[in-house]
């Protein structure tokens, strides 16, 4: 693949990340863990430069993402449990160019594809990156423009897959094998204008989105119409920061619906 960074690890030592059920916030390039009863963070590894639109690989237990630090600029990352990375290199077009680089927002698939949208995307369209063959397609979507909308989780539900990403009040839904999105008021998210820059699911397809601004919520009933928010804790104030975690395991916390 290509060269790995942050220690003298050679990319056949480069350590999975362990089965565990925990929340994974990246703030500036710092990995941490999130302790979701305290909202207190522990270290991983040494900070690096940033990245964004970071998603768990169930197929390898690694953590992909799109480089936005100087020395891995719009190319694909593999993210060790260290916070250690490999740089891949800039993914090869199938079709369609991605209107921009500059991608934000993402998740891994449980195929081995990392979704990601970028902020010059002038529709709801996502980049399909094939991490192991480091190419990629534009897959379009009919529907409202999910706009800032700074995280996305996958899931599937009764054999299809679904994004889904928080921004201000709304929440919004990518269903995959329709092509369509949608969107969603969500009850008891804060008012004003607010960006949800990481976001986590589990093994029950459980919801829970964190405030740049503070706090860490659960998307309740948001499969119905009339989906609802619930404040677990407080989190990091930060403009620079992504979150992930192991879609086949149980949440750290879950709140009674």
């Amino acid at each position: 693949m290509g060269t790995v960074f942050g220690n003298e690890d050679s990319a056949n030592q480069a350590a999975t990340f362990e089965p565990n059920s925990e929340f994974f916030q990246v703030i500036s390039g710092q990995l941490n863990t999130l302790n979701p009863l305290t909202g207190a963070y522990t270290e991983i590894g040494n900070q690096i430069d940033s990245y964004n639109a970071a998603g768990f690989n169930v197929l390898d237990n690694y953590v992909y993402a799109w480089g936005r630090g100087p020395g891995f600029k719009d190319q694909l990352i593999r993210i060790h449990a260290d916070n250690t990375f490999e740089i891949i290199g800039a993914p090869t077009p199938i079709g369609e160019v991605a209107p921009s680089f500059g991608n934000y927002a993402g998740d891994m698939d449980y195929e081995g594809n990392l979704w990601i949208r970028g902020d010059k995307f002038q529709s709801a369209a996502l980049m399909k990156i094939n991490v192991t063959a480091n190419t990629y397609e534009m897959v379009s979507f009919d529907g409202p423009n999910p706009g800032a909308v700074a995280d996305l989780v996958y899931q599937t539900i009764d054999g299809s897959g679904y994004f889904y990403g928080c921004v201000h009040q709304d929440l919004y839904i990518w269903d995959v094998d329709a092509g369509v999105t949608t969107k969603v008021n969500v009850r008891n998210l804060p008012e004003g204008r607010r960006v949800y820059g990481a976001a986590y699911t589990d093994k029950n397809n459980s919801l829970f989105v964190s405030d740049n601004k503070g706090g860490v919520y659960q998307i309740i009933n948001y499969k119905t119409d009339s989906p609802r928010a619930v404040y677990l804790m407080g989190s990091a104030t930060t403009s620079s920061n992504d979150g992930f975690s192991n879609p086949l395991y149980d949440s750290p916390i879950i709140v009674p619906e």
